[in-house]
């Protein structure tokens, strides 16, 4: 059954009654879901269910509603916050007018899905007998019967019965390949990858994991895909492949669901390399954990507290064990059935309470006040708040604070900020490290009340000088004249601080102050005149205010060799990719020409209907993103990423000339045809990109044959005739034996006849 066919359908009869908003939202909820995407889907979904509360055709409310649950409990594990959803989504898909929409089977895996999150083994009777109920409704050419046998088999491994979910899983692939001949491989595998995992299986589940395939799964299954082969390759010992194939931390981040296998993969690396055990990975285990919590993932919560204490008394952190305790405490009675938890964390207390006698009988708090603020930072967490409740010391205070922050512990570790502070202002160090932490906890508002509003007048010029820094590094962004204020003051107190002048010179430019900047540059090179970084700096400003003598004279000095002697620089320097701010300030890489040593011009087409670059000429920060420091099986040079190009943060889009941009679709007409229209679009200033892979193909209704397809994108400056350009591409198309369609330029001529003709030649050939 094709569950799918009456979306099309819907999406189709919204277009043509002019209910196009709907039936974006319809086409994208899925796509952003399966992306990771979330926030995407937390913007268009208020206003998709509005719409779909409207329309008299109810399957469309339940279509979006089930996506959003997708979203909000399988990827965002969202529980707690969305189980009145999934409740009323249940309820709504059995009613008269919707029980016979395909996604009313899904509504059940939502809820189901909602417990399962919450306590997995705690419910899995309840959800595995939830999908035999549902099963029995459907046979194997349902998309569903996957998705609820996946149901069913994450059931029987929450039992520890590993082996039956194989088995289970190896007739479902039976089942699907012979009824709808599927690829094995795209056979639930993230399903196969986890009993195998199981069973001690590591080297089948990461083979398993290698070659799993999920074409409509998008940048969710690429990503379990991955930390799946992180996690086979941590079991094997095989560390440095593992931290090779690892997720990033920020990929990690997109959503819920990849938190638990990094923090897994995290747990076994650290127990094979202990120097990886460290106060910074404790602060990622509590910023994941929270968030888990916080969405009601209760019992992945309690393993992962668990795991968190075991790495803590490996390098003997008595204070996040005894943290850990606490929150177990609360946990577990929030379990659906306990199933050993209990029992679990008395073990883990009993550990706790022998190491905690032996610390105390060996700890010595009394020379801790002679130490300087590295070494204490040095000290164990338990260690360091005995000797603040000891010797109240600001020097011990500052290191417990610091330390607190550092290790995922900011609401505790401000307190003792705050604490200090309360007492007495003038403390330097202290100040400079409650204002880095409020930033950092992005606790703007108490910031400003603090920093801003304070006053500080009675206090020493050391300690107004970092009071003037920290608010200077708070506004460099947002209130770059506010910042470049509270430097000029500093840089009064202290004119040669290396530190005062590089932020001062960077907030002269994103201030356009160039003269200004360029003096702080030649300051910071008369001070550190070995120091290469200077010259490139110095050079991103000169290169903006057009002074080309300095970017000469620099280059000189970094032995940049130029093909001119005088004037603009624009030459080869090669490829680069760029990462430019699009006009809702969301990043976007595109590929350009170096055309000097810190300026480039845009030579990438993106995708349609994406903000464009194309011919923009930038000037960007001469310190790459990257490093190609690995190789790829030929043995050429690339990043971790696997591109051979390094990135670069712009500065700032000089020049970016407005373009018109319209697609070409169709069967392809022959390289000679193909040539000669391109030609013909190029003489009239276009730029062509032909964009499909050579697979493409379309699908003649008449012929009812596959034939060889074009898509190309067509670029054309702003003042361009589009009617000449129209009138041109109809007058070379029309001796192709088969039509292109442009409906893009149609639509922009307004021209209702070619676009109903266009529309005829696309529902021939399925474009």
């Amino acid at each position: 059954m094709d569950i799918w066919s009456w979306v099309y359908r819907a999406e189709e009869e919204l277009r043509e009654s002019g209910q196009e908003r709907l039936a974006d939202i319809m086409d994208k909820i899925s796509t952003y879901t399966c992306d990771d995407e979330h926030d995407k889907v937390d913007a268009i979904y208020p206003e998709g269910l509005a719409l779909a509360k409207k329309h008299p055709n109810k399957w469309i409310e339940v279509f979006l509603r089930h996506w959003y649950l997708q979203s909000q409990v399988l990827h965002r594990y969202n529980a707690k916050g969305a189980l009145n959803d999934a409740v009323e989504l249940l309820e709504l898909s059995h009613r008269e007018e919707t029980k016979e929409c395909p996604q009313s089977i899904c509504a059940v895996q939502d809820l189901s899905n909602c417990y399962s999150i919450k306590d997995g083994p705690g419910f899995a009777p309840e959800v595995m007998s939830v999908c035999e109920e549902t099963l029995a409704k459907i046979d194997v050419n349902w998309p569903c019967y996957e998705c609820i046998n996946s149901e069913y088999v994450e059931g029987l491994m929450n039992n520890g019965d590993y082996q039956q979910a194989l088995d289970r899983i190896k007739r479902v692939q039976e089942d699907s390949f012979v009824a709808n001949n599927q690829n094995r491989k795209s056979i639930l595998p993230l399903s196969e990858f986890s009993a195998l995992y199981g069973l001690g299986r590591f080297e089948d589940a990461e083979k398993v994991a290698r070659e799993s395939v999920n074409h409509g799964g998008g940048e969710s299954f690429l990503r379990s895909k991955q930390a799946n082969i992180a996690l086979a390759l941590v079991r094997q010992q095989k560390y440095q492949e593992a931290i090779d194939a690892s997720l990033p931390y920020s990929e990690v981040l997109t959503a819920q669901e990849h938190y638990y296998d990094w923090c897994e993969l995290q747990y076994y690396l650290a127990q094979g390399i202990p120097e990886r055990n460290t106060q910074e990975l404790n602060a990622c285990f509590n910023e994941l954990i929270e968030k888990l919590i916080h969405n009601g993932a209760i019992r992945k919560s309690i393993m992962l507290k668990h795991w968190q204490a075991e790495l803590a008394l490996l390098r003997e952190d008595l204070f996040t064990v005894n943290v850990c305790l606490q929150a177990l405490e609360q946990l577990i009675p929030e379990l659906h059935r306990d199933l050993g938890a209990t029992e679990n964390l008395e073990k883990l207390k009993s550990e706790y309470e022998q190491k905690l006698e032996t610390y105390r009988a060996e700890a010595d708090v009394s020379q801790l006040s002679e130490l300087d603020n590295d070494a204490l930072l040095d000290c164990p967490l338990l260690l360091l708040q005995e000797a603040y409740k000891v010797h109240q010391s600001h020097q011990i205070g500052n290191a417990y604070g610091e330390k607190l922050c550092d290790s995922g512990y900011s609401e505790q570790g401000l307190e003792v900020f705050q604490h200090i502070l309360d007492k007495e202002l003038d403390v330097p160090e202290v100040l400079l490290n409650y204002g880095h932490y409020l930033l950092v906890d992005q606790q703007t508002a108490e910031f400003d009340r603090f920093f801003v509003e304070g006053n500080f007048e009675h206090c020493s010029q050391n300690s107004q000088n970092r009071v003037n820094w920290i608010v200077a590094c708070r506004y460099k962004n947002a209130e770059p004249a506010l910042a470049f204020e509270r430097t000029t003051v500093l840089l009064q107190q202290m004119p040669d601080s290396i530190g005062f002048l590089r932020l001062a010179a960077k907030l002269a430019l994103s201030l356009q102050k160039y003269d200004t900047a360029i003096a702080y540059y030649n300051h910071l090179i008369e001070l550190e005149p070995e120091q290469r970084d200077w010259h490139f700096d110095r050079m991103v400003v000169a290169t903006l205010a057009q002074e080309w003598e300095l970017v000469r004279a620099s280059c000189q000095i970094l032995e940049i060799e130029l093909s001119t002697d005088s004037g603009p620089i624009d030459e080869d320097f090669g490829r680069i990719r760029v990462r430019v701010k699009q006009e809702n300030n969301e990043p976007a890489i595109v590929l350009a020409q170096r055309t000097g040593p810190v300026s480039a011009r845009v030579i990438e087409i993106r995708r349609l209907g994406e903000e464009q670059f194309f011919d923009a000429e930038l000037v960007f920060d001469a310190e790459a993103l990257n490093r190609l420091d690995h190789e790829d099986a030929e043995g050429y040079r690339c990043d971790s990423e696997g591109y051979y190009t390094l990135l670069f943060d712009a500065i700032e889009v000089v020049n970016n000339p407005e373009h018109f941009y319209f697609a070409i679709d169709g069967v392809h007409p022959g390289e000679t045809q193909w040539q000669q229209l391109c030609e013909q679009l190029i003489a009239l200033g276009a730029v062509v990109s032909q964009r499909n892979s050579d697979e493409y193909e379309v699908f003649d209704e008449e012929s009812e044959k596959e034939l060889a397809g074009i898509y190309a994108y067509v670029l054309l400056p702003y003042t361009s005739d589009l009617a000449v350009v129209e009138q041109t591409l109809s007058s070379v198309t029309a001796d192709f034996e088969h039509p292109l369609i442009w409906p893009m330029l149609l639509e922009k001529l307004r021209d209702q006849e070619g676009l109903e003709r266009h529309a005829a030649i696309e529902q021939r050939y399925n474009l």
